[in-house]
């Protein structure tokens, strides 16, 4: 009966292959980039790393996976830096890695448009190694962490002080739902964390026409002056360098009584101690790569 390996034939044995790292990460602006680089430099530390910025095809992404088989990885585990997880642009990726069987709700929109199926790319990448990806930055106790610390900053007088965490809206109302439970979880947090009277969440949508910006900021500014009679307003941001969701916050309450942290989430050292625990959490997920062929819709043509 075989028991085990003998001690002389486990020492021949080859070491088990490291985890290369596949950095999706969201757009910002130079400072983003320069906290981008201070990540792959302490993530490279310990692996192969490839960054890939905003959203990327199919071809992009392949380049990146062919590096980090070249570096003779057993497993790609791909991190996203975006601060929501159902982003239509993480979407993407998932399919174009095999990890989701259908392409973005927004590609899938293309594709019914007529006369456009043929300049989509559905193509997927092409690899034998295991892929899978972590979860995006969202309520992680490191984030509420970075918003706790703005918060303090900001504070005067918190127990008259009402705090409104805000981001963007993303592009359906089910994403935003998403979007707000993930501000209505930091919320209990940032409460505890520096006293406040109260912290609410608010997601607001700066990418419509003229008349729906109107009436989004009427309901913006209609929330602030209720909570500003007999509290003082304080807002932060959950948005990347460069997002310009302070100038729409600002156009939207030009004239009322509230105070906004200027500072941006980053540079700060949690993303990077977020992206090392995010590689090592990935290195022990089991493969995640189901969809290998092109996504073919069975609607009717």
């Amino acid at each position: 009966m075989f028991l085990g390996r003998s001690p002389a034939l486990a020492q021949n044995l080859p070491p088990p292959k490291d985890a290369g790292v596949l950095l999706l990460a969201e757009e910002g602006d130079r400072r983003w980039n320069l906290s981008l680089a201070e990540i792959k430099k302490r993530l490279g530390g310990k692996a192969p790393v490839e960054v890939v910025i905003g959203r990327q095809t199919a071809k992009e992404l392949q380049r990146c996976v062919d590096r980090l088989a070249r570096r003779s990885v057993g497993k790609i585990v791909a991190v996203p830096l975006y601060l929501f997880s159902n982003t239509d642009d993480l979407e993407q990726m998932r399919y174009a890695l095999g990890l989701r069987q259908e392409p973005s709700a927004s590609l899938l929109q293309t594709m019914g448009s007529k006369g456009r199926v043929a300049s989509l790319s559905l193509a997927r990448v092409e690899t034998k190694l295991p892929i899978v990806m972590t979860p995006a930055l969202e309520d992680h106790l490191l984030m509420a962490d970075i918003l706790a610390a703005h918060a303090k900053k900001l504070s005067r007088r918190p127990k008259r002080e009402i705090l409104i965490l805000v981001s963007r809206a993303g592009g359906s109302e089910e994403e935003n739902a998403r979007r707000s439970a993930v501000l209505s979880r930091l919320a209990p947090g940032l409460q505890k964390a520096a006293g406040f009277k109260e912290v609410q969440a608010w997601v607001i949508d700066d990418a419509g026409d003229r008349k729906s910006w109107q009436q989004e900021s009427l309901q913006f500014r209609e929330k602030v002056v209720r909570l500003g009679r007999g509290s003082d307003v304080l807002m932060i941001t959950y948005a990347l360098p460069g997002s310009g969701l302070e100038r729409s916050i600002k156009k939207a309450l030009e004239g009322c009584f509230y105070r906004l942290d200027g500072v941006p989430l980053a540079p700060h050292p949690n993303f990077a101690d977020w992206a090392a625990q995010s590689v090592e959490s990935g290195k022990r997920l089991p493969d995640q790569r189901r969809y290998v062929q092109p996504y073919r819709s069975s609607a009717p043509e």
